[in-house]
């Protein structure tokens, strides 16, 4: 689902919508959507983006990223 508009995929098969390039956090449905919550009276995307991404840049966007950097790599399949 798209948080800004709350949007489902139109195409079942389709899971996710394109990450914001500058937080890579929020998924928006349309360039549109990006742009209306960019702006929004209230709560704007432009106010947190840049923050988000510096955290992003820091801790990763993924639980397995977090995971490695706080733990680091998990255990090597053996061959």
């Amino acid at each position: 689902m798209n948080m800004a508009c709350g949007e489902i995929p139109p195409d079942a098969r389709k899971t996710s919508f394109a990450l914001c390039t500058g937080c890579r956090i929020f998924s928006f449905c349309t360039a549109e959507c990006h742009q209306q919550a960019w702006s929004s009276d209230i709560l704007p995307h432009r106010g947190f983006c840049r923050t988000l991404g510096k955290l992003t840049d820091v801790w990763g966007t993924t639980m397995k990223d977090n995971h490695e950097k706080v733990y680091g790599p998990g255990p090597r399949a053996v061959s």
